[in-house]
């Protein structure tokens, strides 16, 4: 608000008490009507006011006097009173100050909501017309010491927020009528507290001189006394509203009067007032670091003083919202305190991204993002920022200042997306936020992998992007956590074809504390292991797939001990570890054979070998606790009684028929033996044997048969080789086995004995078992060239 009252020379005490307009804010309720605080007013003169103390007659005081008074003015308040700078002493008459102060926007707050303050001197607001010419908040006064103090408070309050303007309530202090706590009361009591509701500004405590008594400039109070009574207002107003109060006064003022009190800057946002000033150059007390509201003018534009916020209008909702309580810093103090920028080359410009301001200078730009952080960007770290598309790239807006002195002498800023690094030696490197959090979870550039080398640069196989670094990379997908690649896994892995070879990116860090002592890292289709014996060794693919299914390192095949190799019989692959190889057979399968069924399967020469190549995985759970794996050319069984033993096609098929080691043979003791009588071979099993005959048949012989033949000296007594198989299912249950020169039968009274030679075809050509004779019941006797054998039913001789 300002006052018309002429300063001159002889009136200087009372420019110094020039009053100041307050305002309300509503807390929480709607004022109505074109002067609510008439009713409003008698509540609170007999709840608050102090008995004995008068009410002003009129508006009171009015906000104003403080913004006369700027440091640049050179005149002041004093503890004895008004003074003067000898350079302003003879010339004040010439000043105009008692004049109002008509002000357009000042130069460098361009892209700033302007606003306005108004008092009961301004009567009933055209609010439409305010709006129209560009004001966009306003404070109203609401009291004043210890009364409710503006008869048109609910026209101004109301009508101001009716056209769409965020607007609050101001409190004029009279610390010497009454308590900090009860003026806060009084304050809010009269429509100046806060609500949650996006247009209503946190109330604002005025702090200047008072002129209306003889309390003096400082209200007859010292300085410590003074800023406890503010301290007790602000605590009130922000236990009964949440906020914390705004703070209105002048750099002298306060410095005089506030004895320069720290108490409020982290707190409170500043309301300075001072006129004349450069937007660039509004001093500010009491340890804040900016203003977060301007009073550049009494008189201007809009009805009352003129005002403008520090920021965008989106900072100013915020104020009103509760999240942008501290105080925003000027383009014009970053400036000044960063002349390595040089001049400005051009105006600020608030219609970026999201917000955000920026004013360029000759070697750099000053950013305000938005979320009201005030940065340079200096270069060369801008020129690679512009070439990045500035706020609306992929690094977004600046987060913090440029910090130098890292490790060899490199520097770095760092924004949304990432940082800009100048390493040492002057090059200049972007890390995207995704690798550079990798990046410095290792330590940054005083971890192993030291600076970036390159910039990110991404290839179209998998999207994915890398980074490299003086000792690795880093490596991004979609999808996917960052992970390093670095040593001589990355030497490797690139020797490999990286990311475009056959191990793909990276799907994990290298990690160590693996059984006694191993490293290993993933990747999507291999992984790099070192082992226990120094050896950098890839298991990749269906090797990978089918080794982790038998747990690895930790299981029974152990390490890798060998590289994948191909070239094998057929085109088929392998890969060696400590307890067993690994084969990727030319059918495409891929199979393990391990620990003693790989000794075994090697004694045959492995692939090369009767066996072949593996056609299933080793398996137990076999009747009798046996173990088997299959292979092109036969199998492999184990069993705790009978050991580890092959057993090749030739027999395989025959014993498979026979049930197997589930059937009558049981398990086999034997491999396969060769070289008997005729080139013929035999396995032998638990409960039997199998035969390869000169004639390549596999006949099997099962106890008590085989007993039986093996006492007749088997392939080399008078029977000779099996020509068939056990037949049972005789007459009476009886069972048979032909050999080539004889027949052993088991009788249905479980017997075992052998018919031969010219017998066996005079009892066959009768029927045999089947016929008068019946079974044998005895073995043939011989005495010299004649033999005879008795049967059930009778016996048959020989000449």
């Amino acid at each position: 608000m300002k006052l018309t009252t002429r300063v001159a020379t002889a009136v200087l005490l009372a420019l110094c008490a020039a009053t100041l307009v307050p305002y309300t804010a509503a807390l929480g309720a709607v004022v109505t009507g074109s002067n609510p605080q008439n009713s409003v007013s008698e509540v609170v003169t007999e709840k608050f006011t102090p008995t004995g103390l008068q009410k002003p007659d009129g508006p009171g005081q009015a906000m104003g006097a403080a913004g006369r008074l700027p440091p640049q003015s050179g005149l002041r308040f004093g503890s004895s009173g008004l003074h003067f700078s000898p350079e302003t002493a003879g010339s004040l008459t010439d000043t105009g100050l008692s004049n109002s102060l008509l002000a357009l926007q000042p130069n460098g707050t361009q892209g700033f909501p302007l606003g306005m303050d108004v008092s009961g001197w301004q009567a009933n607001v055209d609010w439409t017309t305010a709006w129209n010419n560009g004001a966009r908040f306003a404070y109203i006064k609401a009291s004043e010491g210890p009364w409710t103090l503006n008869d048109y408070f609910g026209q101004q309050y109301n009508g101001s927020a009716a056209v769409g303007m965020i607007r609050g309530a101001y409190h004029f202090a009279r610390p010497n009528l009454s308590s900090g706590t009860n003026q806060a009361q009084v304050f809010i009591a009269s429509g100046g507290g806060w609500a949650n509701d996006g247009s209503t500004l946190p109330g604002v405590l005025d702090l200047e001189s008072n002129g209306s008594d003889s309390s003096g400039t400082c209200f007859g109070m010292a300085p410590g006394q003074l800023a406890g009574w503010a301290k007790d207002f602000t605590n009130t107003y922000k236990s009964l509203t949440g906020r914390d109060a705004v703070i209105y006064t002048s750099y002298y003022f306060w410095q005089d009067c506030m004895g320069a009190s720290t108490a409020f800057s982290q707190s409170n946002p500043l309301w300075i007032a001072a006129y004349g000033a450069a937007a660039n150059d509004v001093w500010k007390p009491g340890g804040w670091a900016a203003h977060t509201i301007w009073q550049y003018a009494d008189a201007g534009t809009f009805p009352g003083d003129q005002d403008v916020f520090n920021g965008s209008f989106r900072q100013l909702q915020e104020l009103a919202g509760g999240t942008h309580n501290q105080p925003l810093t000027t383009f014009q103090q970053v400036a000044v305190d960063n002349p390595g920028l040089g001049s400005a080359i051009g105006g600020i410009f608030c219609d970026l991204a999201r917000g955000g301001c920026i004013r360029p200078f000759q070697n750099g730009d000053i950013y305000r993002t938005p979320t009201g952080g005030v940065f340079t960007i200096g270069d060369p770290i801008r020129i690679s920022y512009v070439g990045q598309n500035r706020q609306e790239g992929a690094l977004g807006y600046p987060i913090s200042a440029q910090v130098c002195g890292l490790v060899g002498g490199g520097c770095q800023q760092d924004f949304e997306g990432g940082s800009i690094y100048i390493v040492p030696g002057g090059a200049i490197r972007i890390v995207p936020a995704l690798p550079l959090a990798k990046w410095r979870s290792t330590g940054a550039q005083g971890g192993p992998l030291g600076y970036p080398i390159t910039n990110q640069y991404c290839s179209p196989i998998g999207h994915g992007c890398q980074i490299d670094f003086t000792a690795g990379s880093i490596y991004t997908q979609p999808g996917r956590l960052p992970y390093v690649v670095s040593g001589p896994v990355r030497d490797t892995w690139w020797r490999l074809g990286g990311h475009a070879g056959n191990l793909g990116y990276p799907v994990s860090d290298y990690g160590c504390g693996l059984i006694r002592g191993g490293c290993q890292q993933d990747f999507v289709s291999g992984s790099f292991y070192a082992t226990p014996a120094n050896l950098l060794l890839v298991v990749s693919g269906t090797y990978r797939s089918v080794w982790w299914s038998l747990s690895g390192q930790g299981g029974e095949l152990g390490y890798p001990i060998t590289s994948a190799r191909c070239g094998l019989k057929g085109g088929g692959c392998q890969q060696d570890f400590e307890n067993g190889t690994i084969y990727a057979t030319p059918a495409g399968s891929t199979f393990a054979v391990r620990g003693i069924f790989r000794d075994k399967y090697w004694q045959l020469a492995g692939q090369g070998g009767s066996l072949g190549y593996p056609v299933s995985p080793y398996r137990c759970g076999l009747i009798a606790e046996g173990c088997q794996q299959d292979f092109e050319g036969g199998s492999i069984y184990s069993n705790p009684s009978t050991g580890t033993r092959i057993v090749l096609t030739s027999t395989r098929t025959l014993w498979w028929a026979l049930e197997g080691q589930g059937g009558a043979l049981g398990y086999p003791k034997s491999d396969l033996v060769c070289g008997l009588l005729g080139n013929a071979c035999v396995q032998d099993f638990q409960n039997g044997s199998i035969y390869l005959t000169p004639s390549n048949d596999a006949k099997a012989t099962v106890d008590p048969i085989r007993a039986k033949w093996w006492s007749m000296q088997g392939q080399a007594g008078i029977l000779g080789y099996p020509t068939s198989n056990l037949y049972c299912g005789l007459i009476e249950g009886g069972c048979s086995q032909d050999f080539t020169n004889g027949t052993i039968y088991i009788t249905p009274s479980h017997a075992v004995l052998s018919v031969t030679g010219n017998i066996r075809s005079q009892w066959w050509a009768r029927a045999g078992q089947g016929g008068e004779l019946g079974y044998p019941i005895a073995e043939q006797v011989c005495i010299a060239s004649s033999c005879s054998q008795q049967f059930a039913g009778g016996v048959l001789k020989t000449p």
